[in-house]
This record gives structure tokens, C-alpha cells and sequence, in this order.
């Protein structure tokens, strides 16, 4: 009965993942920058994602940042950061260090799990 109980829960799980994982971030980026995901960035990737709005998000270079997320981290946490558009290099603690394309950075902001998004020093 707790197998049965367990699968169950692992199943709805799975299809509320799912769901949230499909669901339109926003219907403009231009909303990007009144939402309130746009607190979790920091002031150099907002600065950053506002020349790329102007220019369009013409290039397709990818930026290095830092993202804290919430403990206790997951492997989940981890593979919605990459469906996100996010590719994690690597994680300590709760902050994984890796690369994105600045257009997806309203996806990794409105992860629920995100703190902040920091872009990275060379």
C-alpha cells in the first residue's frame, strides 16, 4: 500500500512539474523588466539585458552568471535550470555557476527556486 501511495504521489508530482515546465513565461520581453522576477537580477545583467532588448537579442553570445536557489538544492532544481535555458557547470551549495543566452533569462528568473541571477566577473 505505500508503494501504491508512493508512486501516486510521484506521478502527480511529474505531471505538475510538467505543467509548470510548459507553461509561457511571459508574452513580451519588454514585460520582462516590470515583473517581479526582474528583482532576482542583478544590476549589470538587467544593464546587459536592456542593450540586448534595444539590439533585438541579435547576438547569440552566452553570459556567465552566478544563481543562488533556494536550499535545500535538488537534482531538479538542476534540470529546470537547464530546461530553462541555463547550463550548469557547476553547483556548491546553492549557487550553480554556468551560461546562458540573455534572452532566457526571464525562463531562469521565474523559476520559483531562484533567488538571484548574478552575471560573472572574467
Amino acid at each position: 500500500m505505500k508503494t501504491v501511495s508512493l508512486i501516486s504521489i510521484l506521478f502527480m508530482t511529474l505531471i505538475a512539474c510538467t505543467a509548470y515546465a510548459q507553461s509561457p513565461i511571459s508574452a513580451k520581453p519588454s514585460e520582462f523588466a516590470q515583473s517581479k522576477e526582474w528583482n532576482k537580477v542583478g544590476p549589470r545583467l538587467q544593464a546587459l539585458w536592456l542593450s540586448a532588448l534595444k539590439e533585438n537579442f541579435s547576438s547569440q553570445e552566452k553570459v556567465r552568471c552566478f544563481v543562488r536557489v533556494r536550499a535545500p538544492y535538488s537534482r531538479g532544481d538542476k534540470s529546470f535550470l537547464i530546461s530553462s535555458g541555463f547550463s550548469v557547470q557547476l553547483f556548491s551549495g546553492t549557487i550553480a555557476r554556468g551560461r546562458m543566452n540573455i534572452k532566457d533569462l526571464p525562463n531562469v528568473a521565474s523559476l520559483p527556486f531562484v533567488e538571484s541571477i548574478k552575471l560573472a566577473t572574467k
